[in-house]
Formats: C-alpha cells, sequence, structure tokens
C-alpha cells in the first residue's frame, strides 16, 4: 500500500472515531517500519504516546519534541506520555524556574496543564 493511500486512511479516522482505535494499532505498526507519515497520523489521531515514539525512533529528540508546541500538535500536551516525556527531558523544570508557555501554566508541585486541548 503507498503511503498516501495508507494515509487516507488515517484521515478518515480523524473523522470517524468510530475506526480511531484500530488506526491507533495500525500507528504503532508503521511505527515499527518507520513509515514517514507517522508523526503526522500520530496527529491525525491524537495519539501523544505514539508521537513519542515515533521521535523517539527516528532519533530525533532534538528535531521531533519541538513538533509538540506547533499548534496542530499542542492537542497532545496534556497527554499523559507527552507529559511524561516533558518532565523527563527537564522541560517542566525550565518552565518552573523561567516562564511557562501562554497555553499553559503549573498544577502542584510536578504538573503542568495546556488550556484549551485534547487529554485522551
Amino acid at each position: 500500500m503507498s503511503e498516501l493511500a495508507n494515509l487516507q486512511k488515517y484521515v478518515d479516522a480523524y473523522f470517524n472515531p468510530d475506526i480511531r482505535d484500530g488506526m491507533r494499532a495500525q500507528l504503532r505498526t508503521d511505527i515499527e517500519v518507520r513509515l514517514l507519515i507517522s508523526n503526522h497520523t500520530a496527529m491525525l489521531l491524537h495519539d501523544g504516546g505514539a508521537l513519542i515514539d515515533y521521535i523517539e525512533r527516528q532519533n530525533q529528540i532534538r528535531v521531533g519534541y519541538q513538533r509538540l508546541f506547533v499548534p496542530v500538535y499542542r492537542p497532545m500536551l496534556n497527554q499523559q506520555a507527552v507529559k511524561d516525556c516533558i518532565k523527563k527531558s527537564g522541560l517542566l523544570k525550565y518552565w518552573q524556574n523561567n516562564e511557562f508557555p501562554d497555553f499553559c501554566h503549573p498544577v502542584g508541585e510536578d504538573d503542568f496543564e495546556c488550556e484549551g486541548l485534547v487529554s485522551e
């Protein structure tokens, strides 16, 4: 199957929540085979864990994590896998010592929340 045809299935899942879980399973397979569209399909499915997995597997840590702050990827910031990644990277400590992004704020001593985002 071509990557374009594969991408169409993910777009369909974006608009049809009933098939989204099945496509999340497909996304894990696509990440394993390093398909280039995996980061975009993680965004379409609002699957922060898959996006982090893709970034780490592609060894794109420096470039990849900045994707989280591009507006189309921001809905995943409240997902636990993404929060764990932000904490592990030291970014939460940086925010605490400097300044949080306009759309995020601290919650207690070791957590944060971002406004208007999906928390699936």
